[in-house]
């Protein structure tokens, strides 16, 4: 069985259009394909998967944060029969207050004394990579700043040695940073708490923690074991991501998950992939599935997730 539960397009931060991934998909021979753009649901782009005799329903990934149990942004995979407007409003708001955020970073490295044309910004990242605005992040505006050459020698003044798109985006970028406190921007909390999402993603769901070997690699696999049995679970969340590039050692502890939890565990699969033919540390190629998980167990959970959303 072919299919893939987890890919992007232009429509967040993957590099290929919606029309381009399901041309892949369909040369791929692929039998299930669910686009989960970060914050965009695909409702509008299933009648296109369909037609390209590829089953499908509405499926997006839901930036979210844990607030009760330790503050940590995490990612959600909503997989549905119809997107409620519940979740519509909640992915449009997380969507213009990450423009926000964007915005206010940029005016922020101004006043730190970096060279920032707003206008050139946007045209830099839309006109490269065919996104619209609300698809840029944080990744976007640190390969901006480096492509300039007066940047840099900002940043070689600063740091006394030159420094990578990747590098200045994981110090100055992200919360665990060692530079983000001079140099990141914070908004008011935009992303909904997971126990929201998760009470009014009720009926005719599936709400899945993607990709776990990364959101939690630095706690590991214990901690994230008792996360889940302690909040997770009681949230209403019965679903975990075993994602493309998870190592032996994390699919097994899922697959022990399984085993404890039976019927009340579903497992998702995804590649999550950006960029088609260009899998990289953290994103494998569409419909690649991880090497450690048997065929025979991603089939029965794909036949019981067909089930539960009704996928003819």
């Amino acid at each position: 069985m072919k299919f893939d539960m987890h890919c992007h397009t232009t429509r967040s931060d993957g590099t290929s259009t919606p029309e381009q991934l399901i041309d892949v998909a369909k040369q791929r021979w692929l039998e299930m394909l669910f686009i989960t753009d970060h914050d965009r649901d695909s409702s509008d782009i299933v009648q296109l998967i369909q037609e390209a005799w590829i089953q499908s329903t509405p499926s997006v990934e839901i930036s979210t944060t844990n607030k009760i149990w330790d503050d940590r942004s995490l990612h959600a995979t909503y997989y549905t029969s119809e997107v409620s407007d519940d979740i519509r409003n909640i992915i449009d708001h997380t969507k213009s207050q990450k423009m926000e955020l964007i915005l206010s970073q940029l005016y922020y490295l101004e006043e730190k004394w970096f060279f920032i044309d707003v206008e050139d910004f946007y045209s830099f990242i839309t006109e490269a990579s065919g996104r619209s605005k609300d698809g840029i992040n944080k990744y976007d505006l640190a390969s901006y700043i480096t492509s300039q050459k007066v940047n840099r020698e900002v940043l070689q003044e600063i740091l006394w040695e030159d420094i990578s798109t990747l590098n200045f985006y994981k110090r100055c970028m992200k919360r665990d940073g060692d530079l983000y406190d001079q140099y990141g921007k914070e908004i008011q909390e935009y992303e909904p708490a997971i126990s929201d999402v998760a009470e009014i993603a009720k009926d005719e769901w599936i709400l899945s923690i993607a990709h776990p070997n990364f959101t939690f690699s630095r706690d590991g696999i214990r901690w994230f074991r008792e996360l889940y049995e302690k909040v997770y679970k009681p949230f209403g969340i019965h679903a975990v991501e075993i994602n493309g590039k998870a190592s032996r050692k994390w699919v097994q502890a899922i697959l022990d998950m399984k085993n404890q939890y039976g019927d009340d565990l579903q497992l998702t699969f995804g590649s999550d992939c950006h960029n088609i033919w260009r899998p990289d540390d953290k994103h494998e190629d569409l419909w690649v599935q991880n090497q450690y998980v048997p065929v025979e167990i991603m089939e029965r959970e794909m036949n019981e997730f067909r089930e539960k959303l009704s996928i003819v």
